[in-house]
């Protein structure tokens, strides 16, 4: 869901849907269609690998983390 505390890099994330709060019938939307749309299950789940090994692995982290401290 998209509320006050979702980060902002979400909404730019391909594999991400994410719908506003409240929103219960725009969440069950979203549900359904993911959940009885396996090429499109298959299509972020690819995305989603691709944008973890892109920016959330350990030497990623590592090497943000130290460019912002040196």
């Amino acid at each position: 869901t998209k509320g006050q505390m979702t980060d902002r890099f979400w909404e730019d994330v391909p594999g991400v849907t994410l719908t506003s709060m409240p929103g219960k019938k725009k969440f069950s939307a979203a549900a359904l269609k993911l959940a009885t749309n396996p090429n499109l299950r298959k299509a972020y789940g690819t995305i989603n690998q691709n944008y973890f090994q892109k920016c959330f692995t350990w030497e990623k982290i590592a090497k943000t983390f130290l460019q912002a401290i040196h």
